[in-house]
């Protein structure tokens, strides 16, 4: 059988698979048993049963806790319905490359570190531990990792997702998950602090704000009150629709209640985890012209715009379906869309490619977490690979910082920059200084030591009137450090250190996109009469047969004599 018969029979082995798997991973809800009643007789008579803790419900304070309820609805209706389950979901989503049971897990990560978290914040816990997992190591995440840890891996143990997540966690992760399992699977929902504060309820021993949790009797009667809120919304059209589901009144609600205690907009508000994902995603910056010179010397020399033809029809190899580097979700990660760079390197500027990927935080420090470290430079090394690049970069802002003592200056602009931005950019940082596009508009990583310098730079950078301009810290590393030229040794090295896991998954993808990089590149090379390197078909099938354990063979038997490499090659083609 022919290597693309192969791996195209291996698809659709691993397409069944996650198909069937999908089918028995069903969306569940935990619900409390029972229907809500009042106390007939004795201290508690006339209030409504779980309302104990909330100081003891009678149906006179029921009527104002709704009414008041219902206005937060109403404030929150055009901000908040939609756009904290719908749109938060179909980022999760996105992030995942549209994988139904890799989105299951990262909901699960994100309902069980929301416990007393900022939104950011539980967007970076989550990506803390989905790196973890996919470079082999325990999950240890959240404002409580040695508990939160494992309870997110016994959640990605079970079939049924969300099982097991508790009466606040599980109705929650299910409001996460809509954009793939339908509105229908969220029953409930969810009765967190804010959700509790926006019914009016206060702590009765202190008159404060709520700020507990809630019981399972409680969750019986809030379950009961929303319904009444949703048929109410529903009869009135509220806001011109008569589809509310639980999920969406207690989003409108939450945002209200959260904007007025907190005194913001509702704006700010109703921010939600697509509003972070700029924040937490660490930058791969990648070209597919090869810096290497016996490989395609002639493409080196080619006009910038045949450069960019072949960077992006190579480039579309590793798109996932939602424009996002199909090496990190297909390996466990996750990756927003990836964003078209100008690459510098070596005084050569010429078309590139920026992988965004989420990354995770150390502990109380301005740092990348050691998983997502090691994930990072081993995403780098296998680009570099694909690419037969002699080094990949990936760059990470951890904090803010005062411009003299800042190493990266970000241009906010709303929008990603554009190559003539990054050139214009280019030509008034000055040396030391790499510019290129960042999450949300112009990055330039600064290497100077001297103050007076990095103030003259980030000057020149408002004078470009781009956006604002954000001093800051960022983590930054090389794969590999130092080449003295090129050689698969360090690339490989940097993808073993990430673990058994890693390469095993890496493998796979490589196994796919290795034969079609083979063939684009030979495709190109017939057009343009360009020169491959001798030693490049054999590196290409030997991912393509057998992955990196493949591709370390040929590399400790000394890929890059030619004459051996023929060899190699000729053995290749025989048994294929």
């Amino acid at each position: 059988m022919s290597i693309v018969g192969k791996v195209l029979g291996k698809a659709a082995q691993r397409t069944a698979a996650r198909a069937k798997a999908d089918a028995i991973r069903e969306a569940a809800v935990d619900a409390p048993a029972g229907a809500v009643r009042r106390f007939k007789e004795g201290e508690k008579a006339g209030i409504y049963a779980g309302t104990e803790a909330f100081g003891g419900i009678t149906p006179q304070k029921l009527g104002k806790m709704r009414k008041d309820y219902y206005a937060h609805v109403e404030r929150g209706a055009r901000i908040g319905a939609d756009k904290w389950y719908d749109r938060t979901s179909q980022t999760i989503y996105d992030l995942t490359g549209r994988d139904p049971l890799q989105a299951d897990k990262v909901a699960d990560a994100l309902a069980v570190t929301s416990a007393n978290t900022p939104v950011g914040q539980n967007l970076m816990f989550a990506a803390k531990g989905v790196n973890q997992a996919a470079v082999g190591d325990p999950v240890r995440t959240g404002m409580f990792p040695n508990t939160m840890g494992p309870r997110i891996e016994a959640a990605w143990e079970q079939e049924v997702a969300g099982a097991g997540l508790g009466l606040k966690r599980s109705p929650y992760r299910a409001g996460l998950s809509v954009a793939w399992r339908g509105p229908q699977e969220v029953q409930r929902a969810t009765h967190d602090i804010h959700d509790v504060r926006a019914w009016g309820i206060v702590d009765p021993k202190t008159g404060e704000p709520w700020s507990k949790g809630v019981g399972e009797a409680g969750h019986r009667f809030l379950d009961e009150q929303t319904k009444y809120i949703v048929d109410l919304a529903n009869a009135r059209a509220l806001g011109g629709r008569t589809d509310w589901m639980p999920h969406q009144t207690q989003a409108a609600a939450w945002v209200s209640q959260k904007a007025a205690h907190k005194g913001v907009p509702l704006e700010e508000a109703a921010k939600d985890y697509t509003d972070f994902v700029n924040q937490y995603s660490a930058m791969i910056t990648r070209e597919w012209p090869t810096s290497v010179p016996e490989h395609l010397p002639e493409l080196a020399r080619a006009p910038f715009a045949i450069q960019r033809e072949y960077s992006d029809a190579m480039e579309k190899l590793v798109r996932n379906a939602a424009g996002g580097d199909r090496l990190v979700t297909e390996t466990g990660g996750l990756s927003p869309s990836t964003l078209t760079n100008l690459g510098i390197y070596e005084g050569q500027v010429g078309p590139g490619f920026a992988s965004r990927v989420l990354f995770g935080k150390e502990t109380g420090k301005a740092a990348v977490d050691p998983a997502s470290r090691r994930y990072l430079d081993a995403l780098a090394a296998a680009h570099g690979t694909l690419g037969t690049q002699k080094q990949v970069a990936w760059n990470a802002r951890v904090g803010d910082a005062p411009v003299s003592r800042a190493n990266v200056f970000d241009v906010v602009m709303g929008r990603p920059a554009t190559e003539a931005e990054i050139a214009a950019a280019a030509r008034v940082v000055g040396d030391d200084a790499v510019p290129m596009v960042g999450p949300d508009g112009l990055r330039v990583l600064d290497f100077s030591t001297d103050p007076a310098v990095k103030r003259a730079r980030a000057e020149a950078l408002r004078n470009m009137q781009l956006g604002e301009v954000r001093p800051g810290i960022a983590e930054t590393n090389l794969v590999p450090q130092g080449p003295k030229g090129f050689s698969y040794a360090p690339l490989l090295d940097a993808m073993e250190v990430a673990g058994p896991r890693f390469v095993t998954n890496m493998s796979r993808v490589m196994q796919s996109v290795a034969p079609q990089v083979l063939a684009k590149t030979r495709e190109f090379s017939k057009k343009y009469g360009w020169t491959e390197a001798p030693w490049f078909e054999a590196a290409m099938k030997a991912l393509s047969e057998g992955g990196l354990p493949k591709l370390r063979e040929l590399q400790r038997a000394g890929i890059v004599p030619v004459g051996f490499v023929a060899l190699v090659a000729g053995q290749l083609d025989e048994e294929n």
